[in-house]
C-alpha cells in the first residue's frame, strides 16, 4: 500500500491527476479508511473539477479522528463548488454530524435555501437556536441569496417561515425587503439592500 501511496503522491506532483486518482484507489480498494490515501484522491479529484467525487472522499478523512482543520476546510470548498444542493446539503449534514464543526452550518443552510426546502430551514433553525443562536448571520446568507436573483416569491415562504418563529434580525429583515418591494417595487430593493458582513435593518422610508 505504500508503494501505490507514493506512486499517487509523484502523480499528483507531476499533475497526473486522472493516474493519480487510480493509484489511490488501489489503496483505498484494501484499505477503505485509510486517510491519507483519501485525503490525497480528493485533493486529485478537485484537481479534476470533480467536487462531488472529492467531498464523498474526503468525507471519509471527516469519519476519523486523524483529522485536520485543513480537512474541514477542503470540505467546505468542496461543497461550495457542487451544482447539486441536494447532495450538498446531504454531505455538509454528514460533516457537520461526523464533526460538530459550526462552519457547516452556512453551506447547509445556503443548500436548503437553494433547494427551497423551508421546511428544512425551520428545522435547522431550531437546532442553530440549541447550538449557538447564530440563525441571524445563517439567514442573511438566505436572504443575500434569494435577492440576487430577485425571488421574491421565495422570499415570501422564507418570511412565513420566520414568522413561525421566534423573532429574529433574519425575519425583521426578510418582511422589510417584501415590504419595499410590495410597496415601491422590484426597482427599489438596490436602494435598501446592500452585501453585508453582518445583519442590518432595511430601511422602507
Amino acid at each position: 500500500m505504500q508503494e501505490q501511496l507514493a506512486l499517487g503522491q509523484k502523480y499528483l506532483s507531476e499533475a497526473d491527476y486522472k493516474q493519480a486518482v487510480v493509484a489511490f484507489s488501489k489503496v483505498i480498494e484494501v484499505e477503505e479508511k485509510n486517510v491519507e490515501a483519501n485525503r490525497l484522491i480528493a485533493g486529485a479529484y478537485s484537481a479534476l473539477d470533480k467536487p462531488e467525487e472529492a467531498a464523498y472522499a474526503m468525507l471519509q478523512v471527516l469519519f476519523q479522528w486523524e483529522r485536520t482543520r485543513e480537512d474541514v476546510e477542503a470540505m467546505k470548498e468542496y461543497l461550495l463548488r457542487m451544482g447539486d444542493y441536494q447532495q450538498v446539503s446531504v454531505l455538509a449534514q454528514m460533516a457537520y454530524a461526523q464533526t460538530g464543526d459550526e462552519d457547516f452550518l452556512p453551506v447547509l443552510f445556503a443548500a436548503k435555501g437553494r433547494q427551497k426546502d423551508f421546511d428544512g430551514i425551520g428545522r435547522l433553525i431550531e437546532d442553530v437556536e440549541i447550538v449557538n443562536g447564530m440563525k441571524d448571520k445563517y439567514m442573511e446568507i438566505l436572504i443575500q441569496d434569494y435577492y440576487d436573483n430577485q425571488d421574491m416569491d421565495s422570499m415570501k415562504e422564507l418570511a412565513k417561515v420566520l414568522e413561525e418563529k421566534e423573532s429574529c434580525e433574519g425575519m425583521t429583515l426578510a418582511l422589510n425587503l417584501l415590504a419595499v418591494y410590495e410597496e415601491r417595487g422590484r426597482r427599489a430593493l438596490p436602494a435598501c439592500w446592500k452585501p453585508t458582513t453582518g445583519m442590518r435593518r432595511i430601511s422602507r422610508s
